[in-house]
């Protein structure tokens, strides 16, 4: 039997001199099995998805604790979202790196920002799921928490009477509670 070990790469370790600090790093191994794999429109929604889940669960539940590497994440989350905002709401749902984005500008006290984004995502939620859709309330849960957070409470308070009069009268157990992000 022939000693391999040799001849192979370090999956992990390809690549860290030349990227800048905080990329996320694809091995170009996996980059080559992805592209000749798969059609070009597949090949780009797979790595663009593929790149946001790896982004979720790499991201802290409780990331206030390293503010420099919630930036990162905020600004990997931002790269992925510019390059196909469209892959991000597929399957009738809104992928879950969304929310927490959002909730990361919350934690880290950039409520200006955060507004912003949970103004976009509220809106972009209501275009491509419907006004009345799980996520679509989830973002207006948002986008009060930011406008509170902001000292825009009659704003906050409007539109959380909004989601609650919603939740009361959906039938669907993700429905989310008024004033919880995920």
């Amino acid at each position: 039997m022939a000693d391999t070990s040799s001849g192979r790469e370090d999956l992990s370790s390809s690549g860290r001199d030349n990227a800048g600090p905080g990329a996320v790093r694809v091995h170009r191994l996996v980059q080559r099995a992805v592209r000749d794999s798969a059609p070009a429109r597949e090949r780009r929604t797979m790595l663009l998805l593929a790149a946001a889940y790896a982004l979720f669960h790499a991201w802290p539940k409780e990331d206030h604790h390293d503010r420099e590497l919630a930036a990162i994440l905020r600004a990997n989350t931002d790269t992925l979202t510019a390059l196909g905002s469209d892959v991000f709401w597929i399957s009738d749902r809104a992928h879950p790196l969304l929310f927490r984005a959002g909730a990361s500008l919350l934690k880290a006290g950039l409520y200006a920002t955060a507004v912003t984004r949970w103004q976009h995502l509220t809106a972009t939620a209501e275009r491509v799921l419907g006004p009345h859709h799980p996520d679509t309330l989830t973002a207006r849960t948002g986008l009060a928490s930011s406008y509170q957070d902001a000292g825009r409470t009659d704003e906050a308070i409007l539109i959380l009477e909004q989601v609650v009069a919603e939740a009361n009268t959906s039938s669907d157990p993700t429905t989310p509670t008024p004033g919880r992000l995920p």
